[in-house]
This record gives structure tokens, C-alpha cells and sequence, in this order.
């Protein structure tokens, strides 16, 4: 079967990525659920998922998830398979961008998957994503209050 991309956006860029095979996200999603999973369905607090993106889960689970899905940024006509690539495309200033690209293609790989489990606790992606966004609000809101108080 051939490779359908799909295209979105990060930050001001355009990306296109493309879903790996079902083996791959069947061999995948076990080392996903072992480092990230215990909040599936639950309310977890943003900086617990945040923090579990550890050196050794950007090398073992977050990069060859990237690599095997293809992305490339379409903007700048690169794809993001090497070192070299990353940090071509990201700096300090925009690294959020490269967060954004993650959960995109985390959502073409892991979406349909991602949904059917949430069902079943009456949940849906969008829902989670909804949530995830309402406690980054609320962390950003937390670090501000802190900033203020601190100067």
C-alpha cells in the first residue's frame, strides 16, 4: 500500500507526514502506553506528560516516530530525519513548533487507536486535546502569577 500524507500546519510552517504501517504502530504503541500511558483517560497534569518527554523517550519513541511517518517540512522543503534536519528547522525561539509537529503526527499515527480507547471512558481525542490545552492555559497562568509576584 502506498504512503498517503497528510499535510498541516505548525507554528507559521507547513508540514506533511505520513501514517506508518499498522506493524510498526502495533510494535510502537506498547513502549507509548509504557512511558506515557498512565494518564490515558485520566486527568493528568500537563507538566507529568511534559516531563516524561525524557532524553531517552525523544531518542527511542518521539524521533523514530518522525522518521518512519516521513515528515518533512513542506515550507522549507526539508524533511526531518537527522540532527542536522532538526535543527535547521528549530531553534530556541520556535522549538514549540517542533511540539506541535509531534502532536500532529502522533494524531495521524495514533488518532484512530487514541480514539477508540478513549471511548470507552466517553472521551474523544479532540476532548483530550481540549483538556491538554485548558491545563497548559492554566500552567501559563500559574507561571505569569509567579513571574509577577517574583518581580
Amino acid at each position: 500500500m502506498a504512503m498517503q500524507f497528510i499535510e498541516f500546519q505548525a507554528g507559521e510552517r507547513n508540514y506533511s507526514a505520513a501514517a506508518m504501517d499498522a506493524f510498526t504502530i502495533a510494535l510502537m504503541w506498547p513502549k507509548i502506553i509504557k512511558k506515557f500511558g498512565k494518564g490515558v483517560g485520566q486527568q493528568t497534569d500537563i507538566a507529568e506528560v511534559i516531563s516524561a518527554l525524557d532524553e531517552q523517550a525523544l531518542k527511542d519513541i518521539i524521533f523514530p516516530m518522525l522518521q518512519k511517518s516521513v515528515v518533512t517540512c513542506t515550507t522549507e522543503s526539508k524533511k526531518l530525519s537527522s540532527q542536522s534536519d532538526f535543527n535547521s528547522l528549530f531553534s530556541h525561539e520556535n522549538l514549540f513548533e517542533f511540539y506541535q509537529v509531534v502532536w500532529e503526527v502522533v494524531k495521524i499515527n495514533f488518532g484512530p487507536l487514541l480514539n477508540g480507547l478513549l471511548a470507552q471512558f466517553g472521551l474523544s481525542l479532540s476532548d483530550l486535546q481540549q483538556k491538554m490545552t485548558q491545563k497548559v492555559d492554566e500552567l501559563k497562568e500559574k507561571n505569569q502569577k509567579a513571574s509577577s509576584a517574583t518581580t
